[in-house]
């Protein structure tokens, strides 16, 4: 058996620009030209480097613009496949809490249903993305439906999934920075109760 590691290629999406641009030595407060100058070259440097990073928790700083265009494309898909599957203007398709509907002719639809019509509908080039105003979550204080569950311990993750014969890795990172195995003694690892194999990865 090969086992390999890939990276995935950069994008310019995921270079985290917020928590490198928050890290630049100036005060919170100050809103200068110097400060905004040096923000924008940091975050362009960034981008034509490709540097990626996580951390920092930044995730909807970063990318609450293009997920909002995401989701709105995606909503406009959706109303443009129910329009087709109904025959029916897409002005008069309507959109709340997951649900597709058409009123006057009392058809509805959950997303999942017209997801693969969906797919199959052109992006589109633009995008009206709501105001504010219009916020049915965003801002709102929400209760959190999983919440009873993680803290009675019943919520289930993906590690707490069995499956058939399954098996669990384990991996001994190399202590020198840019070293690779040379080569390594499985022996005594195989003689352990329940070790099926010891692999190198490359």
């Amino acid at each position: 058996a090969t086992v390999r590691t890939e990276h995935p290629p950069v994008d310019a999406i995921y270079n985290n620009l917020a928590t490198v641009v928050d890290g630049l030595p100036f005060h919170p407060d100050n809103q200068g030209w110097v400060k905004r100058m040096a923000g924008h070259m940091t975050a362009k440097t960034m981008r034509e480097i490709g540097l990626q990073m996580t951390g920092g928790s930044s995730s909807v700083k970063d990318l609450w613009s293009p997920m909002r265009e995401a989701g709105a494309s995606a909503r406009a898909m959706l109303v443009a496949a129910a329009a087709a599957e109904w025959k029916v203007p897409a002005a008069e398709v309507q959109v709340k809490q997951g649900m597709l509907s058409h009123p006057a002719s009392g058809k509805t639809a959950r997303f999942g249903a017209l997801a693969a019509r969906a797919s199959q509908q052109p992006l589109p080039e633009s995008v009206v993305l709501k105001q504010p105003g219009q916020f049915n979550l965003i801002g709102k204080d929400t209760r959190r439906h999983e919440a009873a569950s993680k803290q009675d311990g019943s919520a289930r993750y993906g590690l707490d999934t069995l499956l058939p014969g399954m098996l669990y890795a384990s991996v001994l990172m190399c202590p020198t920075l840019g070293g690779a195995v040379a080569s390594f003694d499985a022996k005594a690892a195989l003689a352990l109760p329940g070790v099926q194999a010891v692999l190198a990865v490359p």
